[in-house]
């Protein structure tokens, strides 16, 4: 597995803080209005460490309801590397 190599002068994390800015311009600072542009720099995030960042992922935990995340990343085997919620 690659190593992250993000830094606050990257592209992603400019571009994150500035949808960030002006969603905080209009006043809107909601989880469901900042969520895409965070979604977007995890999807960048696993891209270099060669994982799938998948969105509404539902764990199945054996005699219980399942659970949605609001982002799972999983490797090729399906195996979880992290759990955004």
């Amino acid at each position: 597995m690659s190593i992250l190599n993000l830094k606050p002068t990257h592209k992603i994390i400019k571009t994150f803080y500035q949808e960030i800015a002006t969603l905080s311009d209009l006043k809107i600072s909601t989880e469901g209005s900042v969520a895409p542009a965070f979604a977007t720099v995890l999807r960048h995030c696993a891209r270099q460490c060669d994982l799938q960042f998948v969105e509404q992922y539902s764990l199945n935990r054996e005699g219980k309801h399942p659970t949605r995340t609001d982002g799972t990343l999983l490797d090729q085997f399906e195996l979880r590397h992290g759990i955004w919620d």
